[in-house]
């Protein structure tokens, strides 16, 4: 247990807080600086789709988004023509590997994605960077009942 405390003491030595508005520059600018030489950030944006250009394009001013990867939740646009759009905006950004789409309503079995490997003897020997190369999680809603969209927007 006591490996566990130092790690985790060295992980809260390592936590920083930026306060910001992610429409200001000044804001990126003081993430970088707080960034320092980490790499490879991640950056993760549960915003309105409207918010998705600047808070994209403000990275890569700031160099926030040099070897960073984003991560979205849905949804992505309005339609389809808003969402080629923000798709534009960010490969003015971001390439194509470093960016990840999620819907929030199915991250949960995401993150129960290491529980199932850790507590399965079965899987855990070979669920690991030797034997995988990626995990893609597809999630087929079944009713459209809830209308995340207008949620979003608004």
């Amino acid at each position: 247990m006591r490996g566990a405390n130092e790690a985790f003491a060295k992980l809260v030595q390592l936590l920083q807080y930026v306060d910001g508005d992610y429409q200001d520059l000044a804001t990126f600018e003081q993430l970088h600086k707080a960034l320092g030489g980490a790499a490879p950030p991640a950056h993760y944006l549960a915003i309105p789709p409207n918010l998705f250009g600047a808070v994209v394009e403000a990275p890569r001013q700031s160099e926030c988004a040099q070897g960073a990867r984003v991560i979205l939740e849905k949804p992505f646009g309005r339609d389809l023509a808003s969402a080629q759009k923000l798709n534009g905006i960010l490969h003015s950004v971001f390439s194509e590997a470093a960016i990840f789409r999620i819907d929030h309503f199915g991250k949960e079995a995401v993150e129960n994605r290491p529980c199932f490997r850790f507590t399965n003897t079965l899987f855990e020997p070979i669920w690991n960077r030797n034997y995988v190369h990626s995990a893609q999680i597809t999630w087929r809603k079944t009713s459209e009942s809830l209308d995340e969209g207008d949620f979003m927007i608004r």
